[in-house]
């Protein structure tokens, strides 16, 4: 009997230990206080290892790929996560993880055309597609939400290096227009790549970036108060709703292949998401009756097409594999919570109960300290290489960065701490040998010996430091070319992808033949012609109010403005073709030696 006694009271132990977190989402003081417990666990993996192999791709994101099988966390779900600690601070203050998280994305940064952002000369041509950008992009506004004028790592001063989030931003906003093409009445390519061997690769216009620019467009004009954005935001999402949407019900379809203007009819949540994120945050910054008209059936369509039993989930991952969570849903529970704010009382009532159960179960894995990340087979994909599932700390975090603001927590504009980030061991002991030689020679000399020496430190420390930032950019480029030669693809869908105008049996897939890749990208670079790539110089077309399907993008001469610090001139739209010098590259410079591809690959898209 005291055995079975002693056995019962392990279990019931272990049953608490294990047992789901519940969570009131009207209780603003319990939700900060889970969410302060979950954000370290967030932060937990990124900077550990897994069998000797780091998590983190040493250039600000995840190690997306292992092995030839293995992947983690995709490149763009990295601008994701960054966007989770920067909305955290926005309305707690805790800035604890600033510095770490901003030293990871001035890593990430590159200088494209004279801005600085998330693409370089070669990962704007090849790797990095417009969505990608996009959730960086968003992760920069977040962070210029909640600070005053904030830099980029205030505490590790670089030259070039330290841009305004405002201004990232805004380019990575500029980056993304300059790939509005004017076929079936406009859009937003998906990929930035205009030669891909893949012509599905060419021809896509995904409503996720669109979607992705939307909500940009609306964020940015609050930020800068320049209504150019707003010209932006009515231009995107009127295309949008013309061109992937059902008018009658509101559904939003993946996007179209630009030869045929044919819908892929795949529906997913987050590109909905957006959009309503963008139009509630634009109706609260105008009072413009038709976006809150706009917002009220968004919700309406995502509260009756994306729950069951009141939990959000997409019916799409019950017709093909999604990776476990999706990371779909991120949006729709930001878009709730700033629509919360606006709603009428009745969409109030519906939000909070909606969020309410999907909260029970976002949370159902969670123990008694909110780490709520599962342990699961070692051969389960997105995974790290013992099956830790970090994103499930994602989905979490996620979640209750949204029921804050929904509960009323406010987001507000802080001065930025200065303190640098911690420093790697490496850096800690370089650090203390120039401290220990400072001393010394300070010892030997006097006077005028001391001076020698500080002018000579200072020499050292300028040309170290621009040293520092040549291998920085050079290591970025690198390694961007090694993500772009091997496969992306959208998970569970075919991988054998026939491109033509029967848009269903295209399926939804975009993946590079990695293989093929690897073998032909050298030769066909080296035969490319030297030339100089010119920066392509949009401004957004101003168009009447008219309802949705009857707008028509008119030419007109646009005047030069000043946009992010550097005058662009207007130049005359002709129909579908810019008048412009013709695109050239750089020489590439000297190859060096070949680096191991496998590490920093894109993962199947998701």
């Amino acid at each position: 009997m005291k055995r079975l006694q002693h056995f019962l009271a392990l279990a019931a132990l272990a049953g608490f230990a294990t047992a789901a977190q519940t969570l009131d989402v009207t209780n603003q003081a319990a939700i900060l206080a889970a969410a302060k417990a979950a954000t370290p666990y967030l932060k937990k993996h990124f900077d550990g290892n897994v069998g000797g192999v780091v998590n983190n791709n040493g250039i600000g994101a995840w190690l997306e790929q292992y092995g030839d099988k293995r992947y983690v966390v995709q490149w763009h779900e990295s601008g994701m996560y960054w966007d989770l600690f920067y909305t955290y601070y926005s309305y707690t203050g805790d800035g604890q993880y600033n510095a770490w998280v901003d030293k990871n994305v001035q890593l990430s940064l590159g200088d494209y055309n004279g801005q600085m952002g998330f693409l370089d000369q070669m990962s704007a041509i090849s790797g990095r597609w417009n969505d990608d950008i996009g959730w960086w992009g968003i992760a920069m506004i977040s962070a210029a939400e909640g600070s005053i004028g904030g830099i980029v790592a205030p505490g590790d001063i670089s030259e070039g290096h330290n841009p305004k989030y405002v201004d990232v931003g805004s380019a990575t906003h500029s980056q993304m227009f300059e790939n509005w093409e004017t076929g079936c009445g406009g859009g937003i390519f998906w990929a930035r790549d205009r030669s891909a061997k893949k012509e599905s690769d060419r021809y896509y216009k995904s409503a996720i970036t669109n979607a992705q620019h939307v909500e940009m467009s609306a964020r940015l004009m609050v930020l800068t108060g320049d209504k150019k954005y707003q010209t932006a935001f009515d231009q995107v999402y009127d295309w949008t709703m013309t061109h992937l949407a059902d008018q009658a019900t509101y559904a939003v379809y993946d996007g179209l292949d630009n030869r045929s203007c044919m819908k892929d009819s795949k529906q997913y949540s987050y590109y909905s998401g957006e959009l309503l994120a963008g139009l509630a945050i634009m109706y609260k910054a105008t009072q413009t009756q038709k976006y809150l008209d706009e917002a009220n059936k968004h919700f309406l369509h995502i509260s009756s097409a994306f729950t069951r039993n009141s939990v959000l989930y997409d019916p799409q991952c019950d017709l093909e594999k999604c990776k476990q969570p999706t990371g779909f849903l991120w949006a729709i529970y930001k878009s709730f919570s700033v629509f919360y704010e606006v709603a009428s009382a009745d969409n109030k009532a519906q939000i909070t109960s909606i969020m309410q159960a999907s909260a029970n179960d976002v949370f159902k894995n969670c123990d008694s300290d909110w780490n709520c990340i599962r342990q699961l087979s070692a051969d389960t994909d997105f995974t790290l290489w013992d099956g830790t599932n970090v994103r499930d700390q994602f989905e979490t975090v996620a979640m209750l960065n949204s029921l804050a603001v929904m509960s009323g927590a406010k987001i507000t504009q802080r001065k930025q701490d200065t303190t640098p980030a911690p420093a790697t061991p490496a850096a800690s002991a370089k650090k203390e040998n120039s401290g220990s030689n400072t001393l010394m020679y300070a010892g030997i000399g006097g006077g005028v010996g001391l001076l020698i020496l500080i002018a000579a430190i200072s020499v050292c420390y300028s040309r170290g430091k621009k040293r520092s930032k040549e291998q920085r950019e050079h290591e970025l480029s690198r390694r961007i070319h090694d993500d772009a030669t091997l496969n992306r693809t959208r998970v569970g869908r075919n991988e054998d992808l026939q491109a033509g105008p029967q848009m269903n049996q295209r399926n939804g897939s975009l993946k590079h033949d990695a293989s093929l890749h690897e073998q032909t990208w050298q030769k066909e670079y080296d035969q490319r012609p030297p030339q100089q790539y010119q920066p392509q110089q949009f401004q957004y077309q101003q168009q009447q109010q008219q309802p949705y399907g009857a707008q028509q993008f008119q030419p007109q001469q646009f005047q030069p403005q000043q946009f992010q610090g550097q005058q662009f001139q207007g130049q005359q739209f002709q129909g579908q073709q810019f008048h412009q010098p013709p695109p050239q590259f750089h020489q590439p410079p000297p190859q060096q030696a070949q680096q191991p591809y496998q590490e920093y690959a894109y993962a199947p898209r998701g």
